[in-house]
Parts: C-alpha cells; sequence; structure tokens
C-alpha cells in the first residue's frame, strides 16, 4: 500500500469529521469576508449621522459575527488539523509493519539511519502538508472567491479586476517554480538521512570508536554533513525566502493602484467612504492568505518529496515470502530436517558460499557444523530459517520443501540464536518471553536454567526484573548469549539453530548448556554452529565443511578424527593432542 492509499483510506474512514471541518470552514470564510461588508456600512451611517438606535444593532450584529467566525475556526482548525494526526499515526503504522514483512537483503542495502529518518522527518513533512496547508490552500480560495464577489460589489468588476490581476500572474509563478523547490528539498531530506545514519551508527557503535579514539575524525566527517545539510537548506532558502516579500510588493502595488482608483471614485461620488473601506478592507483580505501562498507550494512539493521517499519503501516488496506456501500445511511433530546437495550463492555474486551439502537433523539429535572461517555456516543457518530464499528441492522440515511451509508456521516451529545478540531494552524476563507473553514466570526460570544463567540472573539487584541497557550494553557478552538462548528455548521449538552463540562463555559452562539441551530433548533437535572442539566431542554429529563451502567430513567426533585429515588437524591445533589410528593420545 502506497502512502497516498493510507492517506486516502484515512480520510475515507474519517469523511464525516472532515465534512463537518469543511462546513466549518466555509462559515468562517463567509463570516470572515462579510465582516468588512458591514464594517463598510457602518462607517456610512457615522458619515450620514445616522440614529445611534439605528447603529447599535448593527455594532452588536459585527461583534457576533466574529464572534462565530472565531468559533468556526476554531472548530475547523480542530477537526482538519488536528485529526490530521491519524494520518501521521497511519502513515509511521503502515512502515513501521511493512518494514517488519520486508526481508533480510533489504536491510542489507539500505541503511537503518536513513529509514529511521524517513519514519520521522518524512511523514512529518506528509502530515504538516494535510493538516495545515491543504487547509489553508482551502482557505486561500473560499476567501478569494468571497472577497471578489463582494469587492465588485462595492466598487464594481473594472476596478476588482485591475487590483486581482496580480493573483494569477503569482500563482503561474508558483507553478513554474515547484519543479526546482521539489529538487532542493529533496537534497534536504537526502542530507537530513545521511545525518541520520552517520549518527546511528556512532551512537550504535560508541564502544568501538572510543577504543580507537577516533572521536575527532567521526565529528570532522559529521561535521561534513551538517555542512552539506546547511548548503543544501541554503539552495532551498534562496529560492523561497523571497516569495512573501514578493507577493506583498505585488499586493502593495496593487492596493497603491486602488488608492488612486477608489479615492478618485469617492471624490465623484460613485463610491461612498464605508464601500471605499470594505474595499480596502478586501484587498487585504487576499493579501493575508495569498501571502500564504508560497508557504502551500514549498509544502506541497516538500509532501511530494517525502511522499515519494516514502514510497520508495512501500513499493519494496520481500525476496522471501508465503507466494507459494500451502496455509493449510502442518508439521509432523517433531519434524525431522534433511538438506540435500544444497548448493547457493548470494543474489548479485558469483561465487558459490554453499556447494551440494547434504545432512539430516533427526528429532532429539545435537549436530556441530565447524569449519574455517568464510565456509558458509551462517549462510547455511539463515537459509533454513528463510532469511534469505533457498534453492527449491533442497531443504525439507517434517517431509515438506521449505517453499511450501507459510514463513509464521516455519519460525515458530525453528528458534534462532544469532551471532550478534541483540536483547531489547527491557527486562530480563521480559527478554526471555520476547517470542510468547504468555510463558510463564516457571517456564521463563526453567529456561534460564537450562542455559545456565539462572544463577546469574538471581545475583541482579531485581533478579528477572532487572532492566536490561540498550541492546544489553549493561551485562556481559557470556550473560547476554544465555540469555539469548533462554529466549530461543522457552518455547521448545522442533529445531533449535545456535550460530556460535556459546563463543563468550568458557567451556565448562559450554558443556553443562549442552547436557542440559540433550537432557531435554522432547523431540528438539539441535543446530549447533561452533568453532570449539570441545561442542563437537559433545555432540551426536559433526558437519565439518570445507572453505569452498563443500562437505569435508560428516560423522560422529571419533569417526571424523579418524577419517578427515583435516579434522583431525583441527582437533589437534585445539587440543595439543596428537591422534594416532582416530585415537587421542597425549
Amino acid at each position: 500500500m502506497s502512502s497516498s492509499r493510507i492517506v486516502a483510506k484515512y480520510a475515507s474512514s474519517h469523511w464525516y469529521i472532515y465534512l463537518f471541518g469543511a462546513t466549518m470552514l466555509g462559515t468562517h470564510t463567509v463570516l470572515n469576508t462579510y465582516i468588512p461588508k458591514q464594517t463598510g456600512v457602518i462607517i456610512d451611517m457615522f458619515t450620514e449621522k445616522a440614529a445611534r438606535a439605528d447603529i447599535l444593532p448593527l455594532i452588536w450584529l459585527l461583534i457576533a459575527t466574529v464572534f462565530f467566525s472565531f468559533v468556526c475556526h476554531w472548530l475547523w482548525a480542530f477537526c482538519l488539523i488536528s485529526m490530521c494526526r491519524g494520518i501521521d499515526r497511519d502513515l509511521r503504522y503502515g512502515m513501521f509493519s511493512h518494514l517488519q514483512k520486508l526481508s533480510t537483503d533489504y536491510y542489507i542495502k539500505n541503511n537503518t539511519g536513513d529509514l529511521i529518518t524517513r519514519s520521522i522527518v518524512d511523514i512529518q513533512a506528509v502530515r504538516a502538508f494535510y493538516g495545515n496547508h491543504i487547509v489553508s490552500l482551502i482557505d486561500l480560495i473560499a476567501t478569494i472567491i468571497m472577497a471578489l464577489y463582494f469587492m465588485q460589489d462595492a466598487a464594481g468588476w473594472k476596478i476588482t479586476l485591475i487590483c486581482a490581476a496580480p493573483s494569477p500572474i503569482l500563482l503561474f509563478l508558483l507553478f513554474f517554480l515547484r519543479k526546482h523547490m521539489r529538487i532542493r528539498f529533496r537534497r534536504v531530506q537526502q542530507a537530513a538521512s545521511d545525518i541520520g545514519a552517520r549518527v546511528q551508527e556512532n551512537v550504535t557503535g560508541i564502544r568501538v570508536l572510543k577504543a580507537f579514539a577516533q572521536e575527532r575524525s567521526e565529528n570532522e566527517r559529521f561535521a561534513e554533513l551538517s555542512r552539506k545539510k546547511w548548503k543544501a537548506e541554503m539552495s532551498s532558502a534562496e529560492l523561497t525566502a523571497s516569495m512573501r516579500p514578493m507577493i506583498r510588493l505585488v499586493y502593495a502595488m496593487a492596493f497603491c493602484a486602488y488608492l488612486i482608483l477608489g479615492g478618485r471614485l469617492v471624490i465623484d461620488g460613485k463610491l461612498s467612504i464605508g464601500e471605499y473601506t470594505a474595499f480596502n478592507g478586501y484587498l487585504m483580505l487576499i493579501l493575508v492568505p495569498m501571502s500564504r501562498c508560497g508557504s502551500i507550494v514549498q509544502a506541497w512539493q516538500r509532501c511530494r518529496v517525502s511522499m515519494k521517499r516514502l514510497d520508495e519503501i512501500f513499493y519494496a516488496h520481500p525476496s522471501v515470502d508465503d507466494a507459494r506456501a500451502d496455509v493449510s500445511a502442518v508439521l509432523e511433530n517433531p519434524p525431522a530436517l534433511s538438506v540435500r546437495d544444497l548448493t547457493y550463492r548470494y543474489p548479485g555474486t558469483d561465487h558459490d558460499v554453499l556447494r551440494n551439502v547434504s545432512f539430516d537433523l533427526r528429532p532429539g539429535e545435537l549436530i556441530s557444523v565447524m569449519g574455517p572461517t568464510g565456509c558458509g555456516k551462517t549462510t547455511l543457518a539463515n537459509l533454513i530459517e528463510r532469511l534469505w530464499e533457498t534453492p527449491e528441492g533442497c531443504i525439507f522440515l517434517g517431509g515438506r520443501e521449505l517453499h511450501e511451509i507459510p514463513l509464521e508456521t516455519l519460525r515458530t516451529a525453528l528458534a534462532f540464536v544469532p551471532q550478534d545478540t541483540l536483547l531489547f531494552t527491557d527486562t530480563v524476563a521480559n527478554n526471555i518471553r520476547f517470542r510468547v507473553d504468555s510463558v510463564t514466570q516457571a517456564q521463563v526460570e526453567e529456561a534460564a536454567k537450562l542455559a545456565a544463567v539462572h544463577e546469574s540472573i538471581m545475583s541482579f539487584p531485581e533478579t528477572y526484573e532487572t532492566m536490561v541497557g540498550e541492546r544489553g550494553v549493561t551485562l556481559s557478552g557470556g550473560q547476554k548469549q544465555r540469555i539469548a538462548i533462554a529466549r530461543a528455548a522457552v518455547t521448545k521449538p522442533a529445531v533449535l539453530i545456535m550460530d556460535d552463540s556459546l563463543s563468550a562463555v568458557d567451556t565448562e559452562t559450554e558443556a553443562e548448556i549442552l547436557k542440559n539441551l540433550k537432557a531435554d530433548r522432547n523431540g528438539c533437535s539441535v543446530l549447533l554452529i561452533t568453532h570449539r572442539i570441545s561442542a563437537a566431542m559433545l555432540s551426536d554429529k559433526v558437519l565439518f565443511l570445507a572453505e569452498d563451502g563443500s562437505v569435508e567430513a560428516y560423522g560422529h567426533h571419533n569417526e571424523l578424527l579418524n577419517s578427515s585429515p583435516a579434522y583431525r588437524h583441527l582437533f589437534e591445533n585445539a587440543s595439543g593432542i596428537s591422534v594416532e589410528g582416530g585415537e587421542a593420545n597425549g
């Protein structure tokens, strides 16, 4: 759904509010444009020395007109401006929910800071136009129409047309300049996105920046981005700053022309003092909304730029979806995972990350995936989770190909502990029960014990209600990893995938966690990506990948010591123990 459709949907669902607001706006315009005419009549009555009893009711009528005009102004402002906060809300929710649907590759190609800027700055620009300036445009058109009617009634069409002649000229000029405004506003918005991206990266990586003493160089880079945004804003300001003075200048000339022409008509007796005053009032009444015309055009172009930037996100489609899924698919319990001749390369590359990988992960089994850096271990985990689109006929869960399983069903059956541990700014308990809110406290503690983190949590000031800092910054690396494991295990998944998620714990804790996982099977199988031989020794099988992404060896630890020179070499280097005849010595 595009940004324009979201705006239209909101407006159509709240039509009655807008209708009432438009009615109040029309009433306000009529009352407001009637004020100069009433003023002129009262002035003429004073000039003609009319009786006080005749003048006083008109004065009270004028006061009532001003008062009700104010009330109508407040009502339409509330309805048409305040209610447009709903556009802001729906746009932001629509963008957030759409971002949830997009696949992993989208976030690799697009910067997080830029997405955040678009979801704040660009949405505000859209709301500002539909909430303030489109109402000003309606008010402008209605005021000009009503003012012209009363002006010709006071002084005739000839003088009215002479004095109103600048309006279409100015509108044409603004319409001609709109494209240049749009180009310059896009540069401003892009510069804002660049700044947002830089701030996001610096805040996220602040510890790295400080560790490498890069504060000064980052300040210089940020200063350059700020200068770039300043130049873009100045370029935009050069175009827009002269609009309001130019409009006022033209209408001042029209006002001067009327002083001469209208004054001559008053001298000739063809125009009364009251009518002359009323006509001047209507000129000023036109000048006020016309002086806002430049701002309206600016906001319109900014809105167009922002909606186009938002639509770049809304029109993005996930590369992984349920297009070929069977919505009625039900997985056998517990399901087995099978990988058959899996060969994969990332889109846009010419290098295979995985080559002809095959293995079976039976219910309740623990398999360790090992191999040198860059051999495709994490890619394998991502493909099983369908974070990237998988080749057809290669990966099966419960006898069904992954494409046939709806994503929600698939990811409910799986639990994934990624390499980069992320905890949310919430309590420890809520981080563990993140996947399912209905998880009880007893289940939370059971999962924490399985992940060997219960005792650490109990030592915290508020135990399970202790607040975790942003991204878990207040915890050690090992504590974060173990809480993430508890979060994955608390829902008893069919398959638990752990991507090097024990790297920050000691070997004794690692052994305890793996023994707990093996003891608490319940049909749950574990795919453990690791670099540690100690973990491989506790596994049922080891999938050892070569540097080119092919399977170097597959089997039990002791079998691989005998059959795979590469695995035996890895074991000897890691343990310092020599192996002869498939048995460790020393």
